[in-house]
């Protein structure tokens, strides 16, 4: 008998019940699993040993990384036990159970790009599965109540990071984690750390071909043999997934752009450029204010939890029209700016950290009793400018970076009733990212705001936004700067060369500059900025909807009611577009809680 209490042989006939979840419960162990949704899931019974997986494992062979069959995953934990974990790579989740051992584990990728949830709550079982509607199906009270803390981690970050979820009693794996379950117990282990390399090994001519030639294996390997197309932002990333996918196929790649016909929000120029310079079949589509009526809902049904990042529309724009194409995968670019250094904030906080070049007694014996001095009577300019500087390069990294933030830069008790904040902790989303940023040591300011991104920033956030969207589309998506040679390559790297000075990703922008069109390398970053605050105050339909879901918000006595009235206001008299942002996120989670919550 297995662990579960089920014979070895039901473990076949329960994996055929794909297209409705499958499922294994226990009634005399301490596991009990949903294995997964959908037909993307496959499993394999080996002499005591289940396997279910979601995703493609990879085999670490030196400097190599090969496609592991299920067969073999399960010949290698038997070999290597426990460090299996270090020898594998790919985009994944997957549950191993062990009879014999009477062990469970639920692991997820590098990057956490395939979603694992589980039970967290005490009792004698544990629910693990790819989605939040799979953990209802077996555990659907898990699920009645939004957990208060979760819904101001979402105001904050836009999104809920891991470990938390909407859900008190359910907790979701964050990158490179594995959730082990024996005999009655059960802890979350993270199995492999990035180790950065500072000191340059060869010459940049030599790392600058190896880069190319990674970048044309990765792109090509992602696209494998069924119609395949790209998104194009014509950015850096996107342009190079592009353009690499072009180089080796004879048949003009396609690839989708968005646009919006509002000043400062186009760039389809830029998408243009590269799809002259590779010949690619380039399809473009202009979003329309009043598609977001059907699309806003549509989005928040799709999310197992609340997602506030707007450009989740273009993303699912794009990802439906390229499934009604006839397309079965599309290739994002996400990730570069993350391995490599493309984000404005990397340069930003060099300059902050140069403060700290200064002696401890200029510092503290000058420079601040002189310019954070409050007995001037007037400030000239240059000194408002400088006590501005000291007073932000003084605030310790991370917190540094979410200075900006609009609950750091907002008392909590002006936006939220007292009862609400009575039930959370406002300083558990700046202890989370301490806690990230604090498990890189030993590395270059670049390369640790990098390691918090590949969490905050990609696996919390944007390549959430992207799968999901593409599912809702029915369509596959993958990220060929993800894979395990690039970003073992993006390693090596010293960050210096990363970020140069004040030049975001200098390395890359050179090795690619006889690839890429001059005018891709020059571009600032911007991505697919919705106008959501401008269109709200020229749309009469798209404003019903968001300011009666605000209404229905209030409600809920989350917000102060005051503090919704005065943002619509200042939507209408103020900025449309900075207040559109928060209203943004406040109408999405109100969509969600209109979707799931009941």
């Amino acid at each position: 008998m297995s662990p579960t209490g089920l014979p070895p042989d039901r473990f076949a006939s329960l994996a055929t019940l794909r297209d409705s979840g499958w499922r294994i419960s226990t009634n005399d162990a301490h596991t009990a699993l949903v294995a997964g949704i959908g037909n993307d899931v496959t499993s394999i019974v080996d002499r005591g040993i289940y396997l279910c997986v979601t995703g493609k494992i990879r085999c670490n062979e030196g400097d190599n990384y090969r496609e592991l069959p299920l067969a073999d995953l399960i010949q290698l934990y038997r070999t290597r036990g426990r460090d299996f974990l270090q020898r594998i790579g790919g985009a994944f989740a997957f549950v191993l159970i062990d009879s014999e051992a009477q062990a469970c584990y639920a692991v997820t990728d590098k990057f956490a790009t395939v979603p694992m949830y589980y039970t967290n709550a005490a009792g004698p079982s544990v629910v693990v599965a790819n989605s939040l509607a799979a953990v209802g199906m077996l555990d659907a009270n898990r699920l009645r109540e939004p957990d208060p803390q979760a819904i101001y981690n979402y105001v904050y970050h836009q999104m809920i990071p891991s470990p938390q979820t909407i859900y008190r009693d359910i907790r979701k794996l964050g990158p490179a984690q594995v959730l082990i379950v024996k005999n009655g117990d059960r802890r979350v282990e993270t199995y492999w750390e990035p180790k950065f390399g500072e000191k340059l090994q060869t010459s940049e001519r030599e790392l600058a071909l190896r880069l190319q030639t990674l970048l044309q294996q990765t792109v090509v390997r992602a696209s494998d043999t069924r119609p395949t197309a790209c998104f194009l932002s014509g950015g850096i990333d996107s342009s190079t997934v592009c353009g690499m996918l072009a180089r080796n196929r004879s048949a003009p790649v396609t690839a989708y752009s968005i646009g919006f016909s509002l000043p400062g929000y186009d760039e389809m120029e830029y998408a243009r450029i590269t799809a002259r310079r590779f010949g690619l079949d380039h399809r473009e589509y202009y979003l329309q204010s009043k598609e977001l009526i059907e699309l806003m809902p549509a989005m928040a049904a799709a999310y197992d939890e609340p997602f506030g990042n707007s450009s989740a529309v273009a993303v699912l724009a794009l990802a439906q029209r390229a499934k009604e194409d006839g397309f079965d995968k599309l290739l994002a670019g996400d990730g570069g700016d993350e391995l490599f250094g493309g984000n404005d904030r990397y340069a930003k906080q060099k300059i902050f950290e140069a403060y700290f070049a200064l002696p401890p007694s200029v510092r503290n014996g000058v420079v601040e009793p002189l310019v954070l001095s409050r007995r001037w009577p007037t400030v000239p300019a240059p000194l408002r400018k400088l006590r501005s500087y000291v007073e932000q390069a003084r605030i310790p990294m991370p917190a540094r970076l979410e200075t900006y933030n609009f609950l750091e830069m907002t008392a909590p008790t002006e936006v939220f009733e007292r009862e609400f904040l009575e039930s959370i902790d406002v300083e558990m989303p700046r202890h989370n990212i301490a806690l990230r940023y604090g498990a890189c040591l030993g590395t270059t300011l670049v390369n640790r705001m990098l390691y918090l991104d590949w969490k905050i920033t990609l696996a919390d956030n944007d390549l959430r936004k992207v799968t999901q969207m593409c599912e809702r589309a029915k369509i596959d998506v993958a990220y060929p700067f993800l894979d395990d040679e690039l970003l073992d390559f993006s390693l090596v790297l010293p960050g210096k060369l990363k970020v140069r000075g004040m030049r975001l990703r200098d390395f890359f922008k050179r090795a690619m500059k006889d690839f890429l069109a001059p005018e891709t390398i020059s571009k600032t970053k911007h991505g697919f900025t919705l106008p959501y605050g401008v269109w709200l105050s020229e749309s009469g339909p798209l404003a019903e909807l968001s300011f009666d879901s605000l209404a229905s918000l209030k409600r809920r006595r989350i917000f102060r009611g005051e503090f919704v009235d005065k943002l619509v206001e200042q939507h209408r008299s103020g900025s449309a577009s900075h207040y559109g942002k928060l209203i943004w996120l406040m109408v999405m989670l109100e969509q969600w809680l209109l979707a799931h919550a009941n």
